[in-house]
């Protein structure tokens, strides 16, 4: 199938997709097996690759991981990572916020992506970064901590 125009050839590749629905879900399936086995085999490798993925770009997961929780709950997801303020510190308890988890694991201060209004979704202006601490306080505050969150609530 030579095309010297390279959208000629997509669109060709669409087609074929288009009539061919069962043998596309079966190369679709001979990969998603093939990368499961090459993660197995390299299951070291293939940690230490997600491990310097998240520590080049911590934004970037912080939004992927919100991303799928709000597939997950059904939730409207627009915000891109130019629209959010990366702060420091957390507008709420003021500790500084740690976005690199050098061993992985979730810290007090490790920056979380918070929805002001929880209905509203992820869409520009309702997405905060605050501590973990501060966007776990719902479970387990004292009366000083509830009323940071109350004047971080007020605006």
């Amino acid at each position: 199938m030579p095309y010297a125009d390279p959208e000629k050839r997509r669109q060709a590749l669409r087609d074929w997709r288009a009539r061919n629905p069962d043998k596309q879900k079966a190369i679709n399936a001979r990969a998603a097996e093939g990368d499961r086995l090459y993660r197995l085999a390299h299951k070291d490798q293939y940690a230490q690759y997600q491990q310097n993925s998240r520590r080049r770009n911590p934004r970037q997961h912080l939004l992927s991981d919100a991303k799928g929780r709000a597939k997950r709950a059904g939730i409207p997801f627009t915000v891109t990572i130019d629209d959010i303020t990366w702060v420091t510190h957390c507008p709420i308890l003021g500790v500084e916020l740690a976005y690199i988890k050098g061993d992985g694991k979730v810290r007090t201060n490790s920056a979380t992506l918070d929805r002001r209004t929880n209905d509203l979704g992820y869409v520009p202006g309702n997405v905060f970064v605050l501590s973990h601490r501060a966007n776990r306080l719902k479970s387990d505050a004292t009366i000083l901590e509830i009323e940071a969150i109350l004047r971080y609530m007020r605006g």
